[in-house]
């Protein structure tokens, strides 16, 4: 269901990244395929979000709202460079940095595939409730960021 609504989405002009190790047939409607090696959607999102707060792209308005203590996420992203990432998980240092771009600077049609639910990757890659619990704040600051994605 979440795919046909994300089909029709990219019909009507929206863009579609898909981060999956997979080759799934939404990969044929997408703008960028992020085929990251499995099990490393982590350093993948923490590198998107390096260039998204290195580049000055995130809600600094929205971060002193409903955040605390965000200088330690600052602290931990910070060595999630594109590069470093690009030798854990496959993909370019350049793909990592213009889906950040796009992400950030452009308006979300939907939120339809947020990180913390379970999609079929995080079952795949057995991610567990703690885990989930500890990347919520990520759901919080950059709402629209998952697995898959449209901006």
């Amino acid at each position: 269901m979440l795919a046909l609504r994300m089909k029709k989405a990219v019909r009507k002009g929206a863009t579609l990244v898909v981060a999956d190790p997979r080759k799934i047939w939404l990969t044929k409607l997408a703008k960028r395929h992020l085929q990251l090696r499995p099990g490393t959607d982590v350093w993948l999102l923490n590198a998107i979000m390096h260039v998204i707060l290195e580049e000055g792209l995130q809600d600094e308005e929205y971060i002193r709202e409903f955040t605390e203590d965000f200088e330690a996420v600052r602290e931990v992203v910070a060595r999630y460079t594109p590069e470093e990432a690009e030798q854990v998980t496959g993909v370019p240092a350049e793909a990592i940095r213009a889906t950040a771009r796009e992400y950030a600077t452009k308006r979300t049609m939907d939120h339809l595939a947020r990180f913390t639910r379970l999609h079929d990757q995080f079952v795949a890659n057995a991610i567990d409730e703690e885990f989930l619990r500890d990347c919520e704040w990520r759901d919080n600051i950059f709402p629209n960021l998952s697995w898959r994605y449209y901006v």
